[in-house]
């Protein structure tokens, strides 16, 4: 967290990823959400040695499921409770926020394309559709959510 200027929050389309983004503001930014974390408090180190915390650059929201290129009702309710959330840290603390921020991007779900990726060591821009041997398996990498994924990751690059 010293390192780095910004974060890029990845989220999931879960409750403990709402949750998470509380702590965010209760371990990071010493934003207490219901609970002192005393010596554990992050922002009351760095004031104490005078580090600058990072900004929040991005939110992903992550591994949605997709109908007509936006997340589905189920995977769009708990988004925007994360929205919610990020937007009560940001009102709570916008020194701590990047300019014009955060960022918020919805990274469908990739199917079997970060298996193949991670498992056979490929980089996404490799990746080509195809079957793949996974362990005792041989998965399908299909076109369709291949383009999407890597179209998704690209306009989030782009954002940052």
């Amino acid at each position: 967290m010293v390192a780095a200027d910004a974060l890029i929050v990845p989220c999931s389309s879960d409750g403990s990823s709402a949750r998470a983004i509380d702590n965010v503001g209760s371990l990071l930014y010493g934003i207490l959400a219901g609970a002192d974390y005393g010596a554990a408090n992050f922002s009351g180190r760095a004031k104490q040695f005078s580090i600058k915390l990072p900004d929040v650059h991005s939110v992903v929201l992550n591994r949605s499921t997709q109908y007509n290129k936006k997340a589905s009702k189920a995977f769009g309710a708990m988004f925007d409770e994360i929205k919610h959330r990020v937007e009560n840290l940001k009102e709570a603390a916008p020194e701590h926020f990047a300019k014009d921020g955060p960022y918020f991007e919805d990274v469908p779900d990739s199917h079997s394309v970060a298996i193949v990726c991670s498992h056979h060591g490929i980089p996404l821009y490799a990746l080509r559709p195809g079957r793949y041997t996974v362990h005792d398996t041989e998965p399908q990498v299909n076109s369709e959510p291949l383009n999407r994924y890597k179209t998704a990751v690209a306009a989030f690059i782009k954002s940052i």
